[in-house]
């Protein structure tokens, strides 16, 4: 009866749990938030704890970041490759000139351009609507003032038609404010 009792609160939580983060119960484990929690390495950890006067119980669930393709995407990209910021760089750039964002890819269409820092996302720089501003092998960024100085930046480049062709910087690289 305890394990039962123990189980009960336990789903309960989670119930609970999952529109706080972001998530829609109905479509859990399965759901994701490209502002909240996801990692380098896609994945969304949710803890819940239980505590009556004798046990406390946690429970640590880690499910993997959901993958969705453009189905409007009129883009063919089958391989990408990030060639710079690669890491180590060190760019004196917000709020001022360019930061240069190159790659390499297979295939035809606009690349989704995405901040990620200290391993979470941060902003979007480009999407596949945004082709006007990319050429072929990359596009020049001009970071706004609201982007803080950091040492932990990387690039995350995806291709809008299939979500499992990406490529991410290796190392961080750093951005200050120029001047």
């Amino acid at each position: 009866m305890i394990n039962l009792v123990k189980r009960s609160r336990f789903i309960v939580l989670l119930v609970l749990a999952l529109p706080l983060a972001g998530c829609d119960p109905k479509c859990w484990p399965l759901c994701s938030s490209s502002t909240s929690g996801i990692t380098d390495d896609a994945t969304t950890t949710t803890t819940a704890s239980t505590t009556d006067t004798t046990t406390t119980t946690t429970t640590t669930t880690t499910t993997a970041a959901s993958c969705t393709s453009s189905t409007t995407s009129t883009a063919s990209i089958t391989a990408i490759t990030l060639t710079k910021p690669n890491g180590g760089e060190s760019y004196e750039q917000i709020g001022g000139g360019n930061v240069p964002i190159r790659w390499a890819k297979s295939g035809t269409g606009a690349v989704i351009v995405e901040l990620y820092r200290s391993g979470i996302f941060y902003y979007r720089i480009a999407d596949e609507n945004d082709g006007y501003k990319q050429y072929a092998n990359g596009m020049d960024w001009s970071p706004q003032m609201n982007i803080q100085a950091n040492t932990e930046y990387k690039i995350k480049l995806s291709a809008p038609n299939d979500c499992t062709v990406t490529d991410t910087s290796d190392s961080y690289f750093t951005m200050s404010i120029d001047g």
